[in-house]
């Protein structure tokens, strides 16, 4: 009942601020009356319409992951790398996902074989799936795709 109230006070009784269909071509300012408000300033670029929705501004998207990895390995790769981590680069959220042989990220990364050198590339295989990718890029090129136990399943 109490939103009901409220409803009709808002919609109902409360007079909507009124728009000049015509206002100066001027640029100038125009001042409009609102019983609710008094006068009210408003700029030109407010023409012939009612109150307008603001104008949101175009955000891309981030590309998803797995259309990177499609778009930097081979079908092969691809397909280990769906077998290997299912494309996610984190399990929950900001959580890197960690398998139980300490396997690193979307690309895998054995921790024992390849840490040491990640680090001394610069890369950060738990935070960066783009330097997680970076660092599958070069075991792919030094080992090849039987460095992922996936290559013999696909």
């Amino acid at each position: 009942m109490k939103y009901a109230i409220w409803y009709l006070f808002f919609i109902l009784i409360v007079p909507r601020i009124v728009i000049a269909h015509d206002p100066p071509k001027d640029n100038s300012r125009v001042l409009h009356y609102s019983s609710t408000s008094g006068y009210i300033d408003r700029l030109d670029s407010v023409r012939n319409s009612a109150l307008q929705a603001p104008v949101v501004p175009y955000i891309p998207q981030v590309e998803k992951l797995e259309n990177v990895i499609r778009r930097e390995f081979s079908p092969k790769m691809v397909a280990i790398i769906k077998c290997e981590s299912g494309f996610r680069q984190f399990k929950h959220g900001t959580t890197t996902l960690i398998s139980p042989t300490r396997d690193v990220g979307v690309m895998q990364i054995n921790l024992k074989t390849w840490h040491k050198k990640s680090k001394e590339m610069g890369l950060d295989i738990f935070g960066s799936t783009e330097d997680n990718i970076t660092m599958g890029k070069y075991i792919l090129k030094v080992q090849g795709e039987s460095a992922w136990t996936c290559s013999k399943k696909v």
